[in-house]
């Protein structure tokens, strides 16, 4: 059961992944993946994707993943994440990576009662997104997904080249958190952490954003280090 969970685990990202992916990420042999793969697609958690060479999350895993969204309100997690804006007094969201940008299941904005998007909400376009700069700082994401350079600018701090945000990218993999300041929406600053699984395994991200007056030195090490302990309490809340 424990190897069938960790084989669920990796199709996390929302992509669709081939045997030989799910081998290298587990260490496991290629018979056991084929045969724990091929027990999650009879049980109807996974289906084979476009093309036959991969399998992804099938509408039933959809379904169970939308009702525990809509109904995260009421857990722990959720009351985690309240407690972080609360002490900060600044935005919160949770999100996961897409194939171009991040999605965010749950945002707790800094003034209003936690919202539950009715679809997926994109986190921003990915070269100026923080929680983006999370995904692809641990492969969940690809820089291609940014499309051509020059990148949109959206404001005079957007990143429009690859080699810039590829330094960006870095930053947050030595430095374990990413910042965007100003960078897609003027006078709004977004720092973002990543969330693991009890394996180390980066599935999801945290994010505060509010204000870029309020993102001096101080508040953003603050910022950064309650996301930093709110992170875990994610991973182990029901």
């Amino acid at each position: 059961m424990t190897r069938t969970l960790a084989i669920l685990d990796l199709f996390a990202d929302g992509q669709a992944h081939r045997i030989v992916d799910l081998v290298r990420a587990t260490d496991l042999q290629t018979s056991t993946v084929h045969r724990l793969v091929r027990t999650l697609a009879r049980a109807g958690w996974l289906e084979q994707a476009s093309g036959g060479g991969a399998y992804r999350l099938s509408l039933r895993a959809a379904i169970v993943g939308r009702a525990a969204v809509d109904g995260f309100p009421g857990t722990q997690a959720a009351d985690v994440l309240a407690g972080l804006r609360d002490r900060l007094d600044v935005g919160v969201s949770f999100g996961i990576p897409g194939r171009r940008v991040a999605h965010l299941l749950v945002q707790f904005p800094a003034d209003r009662a936690v919202t539950v998007p009715s679809g997926a909400r994109e986190a921003g376009p990915l070269h100026t997104c923080a929680m983006a700069r999370v995904f692809l700082a641990h492969g969940l994401m690809s820089l291609d997904a940014a499309g051509n350079e020059p990148y949109r600018r959206y404001t005079e701090h957007t990143v429009r080249r690859r080699a810039d945000l590829e330094v960006l990218v870095g930053t947050c993999r030595e430095i374990g958190h990413a910042v965007s300041a100003d960078e897609y929406l003027p006078g709004t600053t977004s720092v973002a952490v990543p969330v693991r699984t009890a394996d180390g395994a980066v599935v999801a991200a945290l994010s505060v954003e509010g204000d870029t007056d309020l993102f001096d030195p101080e508040f953003t090490t603050e910022g950064v280090d309650a996301l930093h302990r709110a992170a875990p309490l994610l991973a182990r809340t029901p």
